[in-house]
């Protein structure tokens, strides 16, 4: 049995914002190129039209009007089943947006009312922007199944039809369907007002509703009423769901006060949460050095190391530099790698000192992140000479006469702005990247 189609929700800003449909002969649009022929083939024996199972879509959205030809000719052929002639609409709306938005309108009004590729092609031709076909959603979504009326609630949010919010927040009450509610929720972030933020409260803090559900109430309420969201938020960082837990991060940072930095200590401590949390420091912008550091020296995934590190490379607290060396020791070569690469980004030479002496410990890799290191926090090209690292932080000579400790690293243990800004590139066996999302 041919399953009925999805499309996956990370699509959605791809279909956002678009303006009115252009009325021009889809013919025009889908003409013939160059491109490997077949694409659009490949993409009608997708059962989910999503990149992460269907790599025909992939290809077919670096060349769109390649794969176009043979998705319209499957829209159009009398002899194509009603759910190949869905999956090539969707695939077509997907590919050309609102120029394709007249044609799938047009051919989802030739299937029989009421039939699954009638309702699949009219969500395609709204999430195309084709507002036509927002009457007969609308009227789908107080009267159709399940699965009808979860199209529809994509589709209206896909063409912010604002008429739909109060049915849209009606289906929030449906307690017995809780797939429809999630989809209801995040329809609301988008076509949703003021009106809609108790019952999104009352839902997102319902212990006995769905954990997806609670999470999509929450996240439309920090775009709705982000006041509300805060509060309800502050109570549910702690959730034994870890994926509530990250929601509520999510709308601590969205909406940062002071009055949350317990939160977002609590979630660079506790494991799946750190992420969210790191992302939040850096909005709240007030938190402790010395919370973000000893997060470091837990057991973190290589994920929310990445993060963490990340907060405190944007925060630069005061003498994080020195914290994270303290640390170096008690860390894995895989963090003190990581450690290594984002320690020029603070650009606090008082590591310097403490980076020659663990360069003498010489830990392979290690070693090689080390001079890294050094090379860019210092400006200076010594490789992995200890005796010359040695010389330029001034551990060989004996301190002066009445002079404290500072005098002995001279302008190595000094803060530099200006320094590593011409630095080293990182050794090539792992290469340095932007942070994952969490």
């Amino acid at each position: 049995m041919e399953q009925p189609l999805t499309v996956p929700s990370s699509r959605a800003p791809h279909w956002l914002g678009v303006g009115g449909p252009v009325v021009v002969l889809l013919v025009a649009l889908v003409a013939p190129t160059s491109a490997r022929a077949g694409s659009g083939a490949a993409l009608l024996k997708c059962a989910r039209l999503d990149q992460s199972v269907c790599p025909a879509l992939k290809a077919a959205l670096a060349d769109p009007k390649a794969a176009a030809p043979e998705l319209t000719a499957a829209l159009h052929a009398a002899g194509t089943s009603a759910t190949l002639r869905a999956r090539a609409g969707v695939a077509l709306g997907i590919l050309l947006g609102k120029d394709a938005a007249p044609a799938l309108l047009a051919a989802a009004q030739k299937q029989p009312s009421g039939s699954a590729a009638r309702i699949e092609l009219l969500g395609a031709a709204a999430r195309a922007g084709a507002t036509g076909a927002a009457p007969e959603l609308m009227q789908i979504l107080g009267d159709g199944d399940t699965h009808a009326r979860v199209i529809a609630c994509g589709a209206l949010a896909g063409l912010a039809h604002r008429p739909a919010a109060a049915k849209l927040t009606t289906l929030l009450l449906d307690a017995k369907n809780p797939r429809l509610q999630a989809a209801a929720a995040n329809a609301l972030a988008v076509v949703g007002d003021e009106a809609s933020v108790p019952t999104l409260v009352a839902l997102a803090s319902a212990p006995d509703a769905f954990g997806p559900t609670r999470r999509a109430a929450l996240l439309a309420l920090a775009k709705l009423g982000p006041a509300a969201a805060l509060t309800t938020a502050a109570r549910l960082v702690d959730h034994p769901s870890r994926d509530i837990g990250r929601a509520a991060l999510k709308v601590v940072a969205a909406a940062p006060a002071r009055w949350t930095e317990p939160l977002v200590a609590f979630g660079l401590r506790t494991p799946g949460l750190r992420g969210e949390a790191a992302l939040a420091a850096v909005q709240l912008k007030t938190l402790e050095r010395a919370v973000l550091v000893s997060a470091l020296a837990l057991d973190l995934t290589a994920s929310e190391r990445t993060w963490l590190l990340h907060a405190v490379v944007q925060l630069k607290p005061l003498g994080a530099g020195m914290a994270l060396m303290e640390v170096f020791g008690k860390l894995d070569d895989e963090a003190r790698i990581d450690v290594l690469k984002a320690l020029p980004a603070l650009k606090d030479r008082t590591v310097i000192p403490a980076l020659v002496r663990e360069l003498e410990r010489d830990r392979k890799p290690v070693a090689n992140y080390v001079v890294y290191a050094l090379e860019n926090l210092s400006g200076e090209r010594l490789g992995g000479s200890v005796a010359a690292w040695r010389k330029y932080a001034g551990l060989d000579k004996a301190p002066p006469s009445g002079a404290g400790s500072a005098g002995a690293t001279g302008s190595a243990a000094g803060t530099d702005s200006t320094a590593g800004t011409g630095g080293a590139a990182a050794p090539g066996d792992r290469d340095a990247a932007a942070p994952p999302s969490p």
